[in-house]
């Protein structure tokens, strides 16, 4: 059974996140969650997404910075931990809109 959590991801970056041996090889590429956010947490809105450093020169990803802006707020993703250790997010942007349409027709009736 699939747990969808809200968090929020991040584009691995090496110069960011770090790369050493024990690195799961298929991690370029993929968002690695920075920060996964707690029912509680939503509601009360405790979290602040802080502004992205940015690095223009990625190994991979050429538009790297207009991916991260993107990117930099709160998604619905499914957690996945690789066999580095690190945990990547599939963001389910088909999820968000389904709740965003939903929320905008409860708002009219």
């Amino acid at each position: 059974m699939i747990k969808n959590k809200i968090a929020i991801c991040d584009i691995y970056h090496p110069y960011i996140h770090g790369n050493t041996e024990n690195t799961s090889q298929d991690i370029f590429g993929h968002f690695i969650v920075r920060t996964l956010v707690e029912l509680n947490e939503f509601y009360t809105n405790p979290y602040i997404p802080k502004n992205i450093i940015k690095h223009s020169i990625h190994p991979f990803i050429r538009n790297y910075d207009d991916i991260t802006i993107r990117y930099n707020t709160l998604n619905i993703i499914e957690p996945i931990t690789l066999d580095g250790g690190e945990m990547i997010g599939i963001v389910k942007t088909h999820y968000i809109r389904i709740f965003q349409r939903k929320w905008r027709n409860s708002r009219r009736s």
